[in-house]
């Protein structure tokens, strides 16, 4: 979900500080994924993976760095919009912002369908499409969740599309991070004085970034 909801072209969301390695315990599937779009939206990475489980640990590095990743790209956007107001829309392909795609996901949470596993281990939440998307925009996908001993989690496995072609793609997205922290850090420092000038550097670095 989240590599395909990042619009840099990439395949692919602090105020909450807590680490990592004490888990969030939610009660319900329903409550987990609220919490995890709640999360992306403030660019807490370590917010979104103390919430998620990774059941394979081959993945746990990739689905840290995606989510790092999607927390950088939050955070570059948000800079955007501090300096012009509505800009990050303008900059970003589609008006397609992780902050505007989080809180349209997290609307429609209330109206999922919830569906759990007989063992009540493993769960689907599928919520409705939004009815206001382009025809071009990435179908909505649901949230896959799994309860351990402290209570569900999401499976970041699936949220984070991880597979093999991520476990290649990791110096690519690391890189990605970098750029997107030092982009963040020069619009704050004042360096662009326009929103074209915000919207030619973005673009420069997304074509070096899809460049065979």
């Amino acid at each position: 979900m989240k590599r395909l909801l990042l619009p840099i072209a990439l395949l692919l969301i602090a105020a909450d500080t807590q680490p990592a390695s004490q888990p969030a315990a939610y009660d319900t599937p329903l409550a987990a994924c609220q919490a995890y779009c709640e999360k992306s939206i403030e660019a807490n990475a370590d917010g979104v993976l103390a919430l998620g489980i990774v059941t394979d640990p081959k993945f746990k590095e990739a689905c840290a760095i995606v989510e790092k990743d999607s927390a950088s790209r939050a955070r570059l956007e948000q800079a955007i919009a501090a300096k012009f107001p509505g800009g990050d829309a303008e900059v970003i392909p589609g008006g397609r912002t992780m902050d505007k795609i989080m809180h349209s996901i997290l609307a429609r949470l209330p109206k999922a369908k919830i569906e759990v596993a007989p063992d009540n281990k493993t769960a689907t939440v599928t919520y409705p499409p939004d009815e206001n998307a382009p025809g071009d925009a990435p179908p909505a996908e649901p949230f896959y969740c799994i309860r351990d001993a402290t209570g569900w989690k999401i499976d970041l496995i699936r949220a984070d599309d991880a597979d093999a072609s991520t476990l290649a793609m990791l110096p690519l997205l690391k890189s990605s991070i970098e750029q997107n922290d030092q982009f963040t850090a020069e619009i704050k420092q004042g360096k662009y004085a326009t929103l074209a000038e915000i919207k030619t550097h973005f673009n420069s670095l997304e074509a070096a970034t899809t460049a065979p």
